[in-house]
């Protein structure tokens, strides 16, 4: 519509997934993952609407940047899905910050939950040349309410004081090419005073 109002030929139209990232918003208001972290920083169960089941797709906020660039700067003009392709379910966002925060979970399967599956496709931003940088099966960092990924760092781990290391990559694992680079005794040696949780899977 802006295109035929404004007689633009080039306009580029981009719908992220779930967004998180450094410097996320952590409101009633926010984000599936922000908004969790609230709840379980500030109340003492972590309340959470369903049972946990909906599965939803989630990308890093730098690749929803990385995203608008790279359709503006091909001068892609048809709508594009911006996401992972993947999905994660939010009784494993769920665990994952009740157990740092060591609070109880109160499924409320009273409160609307959603679709049951929301998972975006991604061939056309593909066909595009574009795909995700951070995938969420690797692992993040939560440190003062920022997100930290570990897939930003080619070689050298960031030098920075964490309490925590979210690991979240029991869904599929990592692959030979990563697992020493994201070792959890390579965390555990890099930030000897941060508390290592989540979903751990190691290959055997």
């Amino acid at each position: 519509a802006s295109m035929i109002e404004y007689g633009k030929k080039n306009c580029s139209i981009v719908r992220p997934a779930n967004i998180y990232g450094k410097w996320d918003t952590f409101s009633n208001t926010g984000t599936v993952i922000s908004s969790l972290i609230k709840k379980g920083y500030q109340d003492n169960i972590l309340n959470v609407w369903g049972d946990g089941s909906p599965i939803r797709d989630f990308i890093y906020s730098k690749d929803v940047a990385r995203g608008m660039l790279h359709m503006v700067e091909n001068e892609v003009t048809e709508p594009v899905n911006l996401g992972s392709g993947d999905g994660v379910t939010i009784r494993e966002i769920s665990e994952i910050i009740s157990d740092y925060f060591h609070k109880d979970i109160s499924w409320d399967i009273e409160k609307p939950m959603g679709d049951a599956k929301r998972i975006m496709s991604v061939d056309r931003a593909e066909s595009y040349g574009f795909n995700p940088k951070v995938l969420f099966n690797y692992c993040f960092f939560w440190d003062n309410g920022c997100f930290l990924n570990l897939a930003e760092w080619e070689d050298e781990l960031p030098d920075l004081d964490l309490d925590v290391i979210v690991y979240a990559n029991e869904r599929h694992g990592l692959d030979e090419l990563h697992w020493d680079k994201y070792s959890v005794d390579r965390l555990k040696n890099k930030y000897p005073k941060a508390k290592v949780i989540g979903f751990i899977k190691e290959i055997t």
